[in-house]
């Protein structure tokens, strides 16, 4: 067996165990379970113990039946189905590092080693946010600082090159220290929240409820500013007009970690800024809540991968990604005019690289993106008032299946968009 067949191989085998113990991650945080205690995984429906050889990756499930051996209690196929898919994304990542590879480098190992530890997260948040409609701040808020700093240590790891220019001024560098600015000013807050935040324990073989806005829920702007702008929003605005300063005299291309961390801190700060606003926005449009701060939180864990740019294209893929699944039965219940409207704003997008060829990108985007953003504000109005009821669905299985698709392949979708914009 070669190099790269055994480095794949490894990865599967590996994903199978991790996949198992995500299967007990993602029954026990919602519950407000320990992951460490009890040590050993147990029935939901007897609360016996499993012993290992009943707990074996991929194999068990199929061996007992989808059943308990002790009580005879259904499993859900979605064990068999987290362990699978995470040994196949393992290994599909292990081919994607080394694929073109002659030999594994250690340095390319411990890349990997993150890469894998970022897509077991996003599998744990997946099943989780697509279940009870919420994100576990253990699966985000602590790994935002440690992405930081592995990017830090080892910029390789940063997908997108938002400091690429840093030699050439401080305009390169004073956008990605303003964004870093706001993730540093919020991190107290999101630290004191995550240690004080205690979730009330469900009784084993319940399911947890649901976080999802009740239709009459009501969204109220004087609460977002008390819970919100105080704690969170004052330190990252002040934060964000202090450190631009640190950075006017550092000459980021001799410090290329320091440049990496930067532009890391300056990708979760540009996931969290841009989800409060789009929240904010289509919360006042729809006047309930429309996201949770949870997927704030897991695009500021995709910011700090990919950076700022890659940050907002995780959010617009994942918007395109959740649009699909109900964009034609909506439609269908839509009155003519406004699929007309909705048809008319794609005009400006396909005339895009006609007006960059001819006014350049800042007066193309300035004259043409407000339409469909028009279009897209009126067509909420009309939602809003007409009774046609939308269902609230979690955001957060889109943004994790965004950032697994840019996780594999960043570099064709990048240059795509890159070259859809003219670069």
């Amino acid at each position: 067996m070669d190099d790269l067949a055994l480095v794949v191989a490894t990865a599967f085998v590996l994903g199978a165990a991790v996949g198992s113990f995500l299967n007990v991650v993602i029954y026990r945080l919602p519950r407000g379970m320990s992951v460490a205690r009890p040590r050993r995984s147990f029935c939901p429906a007897c609360s016996r113990p499993i012993p290992w050889r009943r707990n074996i990756p991929l194999l068990s499930w199929v061996i007992l039946n989808g059943r308990c051996a002790d009580c005879g209690a259904p499993i859900p196929v979605r064990y068999l189905l987290v362990e699978a898919a995470t040994a196949l994304l393992f290994a599909a990542l292990a081919f994607d590092r080394f694929g073109g590879a002659v030999a594994p480098a250690p340095a390319d190992l411990l890349l990997l080693g993150v890469e894998l530890l970022f897509a077991a997260l996003l599998v744990a948040i997946t099943v989780i946010d697509f279940r009870q409609a919420i994100i576990p701040d253990p699966l985000t808020v602590p790994w935002l600082p440690l992405l930081v700093l592995a990017v830090g240590l080892e910029p390789a790891l940063l997908r997108g090159h938002v400091l690429d220019a840093a030699s050439a001024g401080p305009g390169a560098v004073l956008p990605a220290a303003l964004l870093a600015g706001i993730a540093l000013g919020a991190a107290p807050a999101l630290a004191v929240d995550f240690l004080a935040r205690r979730r009330e324990r469900v009784p084993p073989g319940e399911e947890p409820p649901s976080a999802l806005p009740r239709a009459g829920d009501r969204f109220s702007v004087a609460r977002e500013l008390v819970e919100l702008a105080l704690p969170l929003l004052l330190p990252a605005v002040a934060a964000a007009l202090v450190l631009p300063l640190l950075f006017t005299q550092v000459e980021l291309a001799a410090h290329p970690r320091l440049a990496a961390a930067l532009a890391s801190a300056a990708g979760v700060g540009a996931g969290l800024t841009f989800v409060f606003l789009v929240r904010l926005a289509f919360s006042l449009a729809f006047g309930r809540e429309a996201m949770g701060l949870g997927d704030a939180k897991l695009l500021g864990l995709a910011g700090a991968v990919f950076g700022a740019e890659g940050a907002v294209l995780v959010f617009l893929l994942a918007s395109v990604l959740g649009a699909l699944p109900a964009l034609a039965g909506l439609l269908r219940r839509l009155p003519r005019a406004t699929c007309a409207l909705l048809a008319a704003s794609l005009v400006p997008v396909l005339a895009m690289d006609w007006a960059l060829a001819r006014m350049g990108p800042g007066t193309a985007l300035a004259l043409l993106m407000p339409v469909p953003l028009l279009a897209l504000l009126l067509f909420l109005r009309h939602i809003r008032r007409t009774r046609i009821h939308l269902e609230a669905m979690p955001f957060g299985p889109f943004l994790a299946l965004a950032c697994l698709v840019l996780l594999l392949w960043w570099q064709p979708l990048h240059a795509w968009v890159h070259g859809f914009l003219g670069g």
